[in-house]
């Protein structure tokens, strides 16, 4: 049956699974309740990425058992990849692109906002809730005649799960991520708690920012700046060889959903904005989305923009602030560390998947598309 509506399929042992086609079918209070203290994840997150990755088709479904609430998958259809940012070789992109495009991916995760798509409520046996979840998958993959999944942005405990290894083919790292823990009150506190070498960067900066007549400022988007933002986020994403659909327009969409929690950083040079990035917040976490910057040989630009990230991160009361899987150099200039990322592979039948575990070292790099 396709998962392209709203039903329930009975699993062993009395649990239900209740499949649901996108985020109107939910109730919000629920799923909210599923996410606990996890940020980023909650029901007005998920309408967030549905408006936002368009191109994918969005699948969930929830664990019941004696009508009991016990976990929940976020999924999405995916045809398109960010193939450029993981393959160098046009020919590797164009016969991994043509490939993906055939067989279409089911993708259990929000990469967009770092988490994985995973949810089990508190209390319970992970192991045991993760193998019904997996179970879950399966029966949406093959109710979309789709051939393989994938479970995106999971942690260390996640990928060391018995629920995870036991169902899925093969494992491996994905791109990791920038994170900074937020434990100052203020931006002199933060640089007295870096090493000498990294204040010394931080303090070089700011200093270069300013003398060449650069400033930062966070505030709401509003209709004046948003064609700016538009273009200068194009325009990055031509410089390094990326595009995105003509619809797309992050920044307008951010502001309709989630209202207060969604700000702009601007960075200007005499007056003109020639750098931004959307600021989300959700729980105590702050990160950095949909960076847009204007062809420039200027370097002070994109160094500074993330030292004022952690200004404001400071200044709001924030406690984590993520700064995404690129410029690694930048942030770690900054305090911020490497987290690490993992993505585990399979497909629809559990017998393939034990006859793909000895491909596992050879398709690691092409697997990282999937992040």
């Amino acid at each position: 049956m396709k998962t392209d509506s709203e039903y329930v399929a009975c699993l062993d042992g009395g649990y239900e699974l209740q499949f649901l086609p996108s985020t109107m079918a939910m109730e919000p209070e629920e799923w909210d309740s599923l996410c606990g203290s996890r940020p980023f994840c909650r029901h007005r997150w998920l309408r967030l990425l549905e408006q936002v990755q368009r191109d994918s088709t969005p699948r969930y479904a929830l664990l019941r058992r004696g009508g009991r609430l016990l976990g929940g998958v976020a999924c999405g259809i995916r045809r398109t990849f960010n193939l450029e940012a993981h393959l160098g070789r046009a020919t590797a992109r164009l016969v991994v692109g043509a490939l993906l495009s055939r067989f279409p991916i089911l993708c259990c995760g929000l990469s967009l906002v770092e988490q994985s798509g995973l949810f089990v409520c508190r209390g319970q046996d992970a192991d045991a809730v993760t193998n019904r979840l997996m179970a879950g998958l399966r029966k949406m993959a093959s109710g979309d005649a789709l051939l393989f999944l994938a479970c995106c942005n999971l942690d260390a405990e996640e990928i060391s799960s018995g629920g995870i290894r036991g169902n899925t083919a093969f494992q491996v790292p994905a791109l990791p991520l920038t994170r900074l823990a937020i434990r100052w009150r203020s931006m002199q506190e933060y640089e007295l708690w870096l090493p000498r070498k990294k204040r010394s960067t931080v303090r070089r900066i700011r200093n270069r920012a300013l003398e060449a007549g650069i400033s930062a400022m966070i505030r709401d988007p509003d209709s004046s700046t948003l064609p700016r933002l538009r273009h200068l986020r194009r325009q990055l994403l031509r410089r390094h060889g990326l595009s995105e659909p003509p619809w797309a327009d992050p920044y307008r969409v951010a502001r309709e959903i989630l209202g207060t929690d969604f700000k702009v950083l601007l960075v200007s040079h005499q007056g003109r904005i020639v750098a931004c990035a959307g600021v989300l917040s959700s729980r105590g976490h702050i990160m950095l989305k949909w960076a847009g910057m204007e062809d420039s040989r200027n370097p002070h630009v994109y160094p500074f923009l993330v030292s004022e990230s952690v200004r404001y991160a400071i200044d709001s009361g924030s406690h984590t602030l993520h700064l995404g899987a690129s410029a690694y150099g930048v942030k770690k200039g900054v305090g911020a560390v490497l987290v690490p990322s993992w993505l585990a592979l399979g497909s629809r039948w559990p017998r393939v998947d034990h006859a793909m575990t000895g491909v596992s070292s050879a398709i690691g790099p092409v697997a990282r598309v999937f992040t």
